[in-house]
């Protein structure tokens, strides 16, 4: 991973990002009565978190074994809801595991090299599948009535803040940054910016038009009055591409980044994690549970990694650079 440039490296953070946005943060949103706090402070806290992450360096033993342990349950819990994702979608009559065996398998090929191949794949798909999106967010806003998100209420603070959260420890995985040489802040920043957007802009449009509960609601976003029903299901199969591609891109991410936990991010080790992600999609009983462990991983993994971690870090790299700057001051004035 230390090899990325800032192309690549923002190329597969998007569409890591735009996974999660389609597959879990719209259905945060639809529990406000008014989804716009709750949407504009989830972008402000992961427009934090990328600045942060992105100057952070991670050395510790210890905190790079929790890491690895977090990556491999989130790509778990990931993989677990693509399953669920396919088998609702196309292939109704599948068993689950059979979904994702063969993506872990094909995954397995393709990272035992590292990440860099991925990362020029993903940086060469990142503008077809940010352009289709977008696309279904535009046709989606036609003949939608906003009044409805517009009109005042009286919000609960606490749910916006507990949505707001969720919603912004799911713009994993951030911790990509923790691997590379170069200062990635500044392209981390434009990869919540760009799929951020897109994705609260869904929330919002879904919430205006539909505001029931469903298990993916991006794909209602498809079903826009006026178009014709040919039209409808090629925009469809567009998304349920564009959410299989994004899905392998972040479960790959997840796997080799747990892999470089261990010191060895190329050879078996990546292999092995994937079987460690794949085992752990097993576990979960339904789509609910996997989504609960994946909002329980995000409100205390990724806040640990993502905010206190990085804060402090920062805190302590400012604390030596003054003592240092001290010290030199006193050697000046003693020669």
């Amino acid at each position: 991973m230390r090899e990325l440039d800032s192309p690549q490296f923002r190329g597969i953070m998007i569409l890591n990002f735009l996974c999660v946005g389609l597959l879990c943060i719209p259905r945060l949103m639809v529990s406000q009565t008014d989804p716009l706090p709750a949407c504009a402070l989830a972008f402000t806290l992961a427009l934090c978190c990328a600045f942060l992450t992105g100057r952070t360096r991670i050395k510790s033993g210890i905190l790079m074994f929790m890491l690895f342990i977090k990556l491999l349950i989130e790509g778990g819990m990931i993989l677990r809801i693509f399953e669920e994702f396919i088998s609702t979608v196309l292939l109704p009559s599948s068993a689950n595991y059979i979904i994702g065996g063969i993506l872990i398998l094909c995954i397995a090929i393709g990272i035992s090299g590292g990440i860099k191949p991925s990362a020029r794949a993903a940086r060469l798909i990142m503008p077809l599948v940010f352009v289709i999106f977008t696309l279904c967010i535009l046709l989606s806003s036609v003949k939608t009535d906003f009044s409805g998100l517009l009109s005042p209420t009286l919000p609960d603070t606490a749910s916006i803040f507990e949505t707001a959260y969720i919603s912004a420890m799911m713009f994993f995985p951030m911790e990509l940054a923790f691997f590379t040489r170069k200062n990635h802040a500044k392209d981390s920043i434009i990869s919540v910016i760009a799929a951020g957007s897109l994705v609260f802009a869904a929330s919002a449009i879904w919430q205006a038009r539909f505001n029931y509960p469903t298990a993916f609601p991006v794909l209602d976003l498809t079903y826009s009055g006026g178009l014709s029903a040919a039209f409808m299901r090629a925009e469809e199969g567009a998304l349920v591409c564009i959410t299989t591609a994004a899905v392998y891109f972040t479960v790959e991410t997840f796997v080799c980044s747990a892999a470089f936990c261990t010191g060895r991010p190329k050879g078996y080790m990546p292999v092995l994690c994937g079987i460690a992600v794949f085992i752990l999609s097993l576990i979960p009983l339904s789509l609910e549970n996997a989504k609960s462990v994946l909002y329980i991983t995000a409100i205390t993994g990724d806040g640990l990694f993502m905010l206190i971690v990085p804060v402090i870090k920062l805190l302590l790299d400012e604390y030596k650079k003054s003592v240092s700057a001290s010290r030199n001051t006193r050697r000046e004035k003693l020669t």
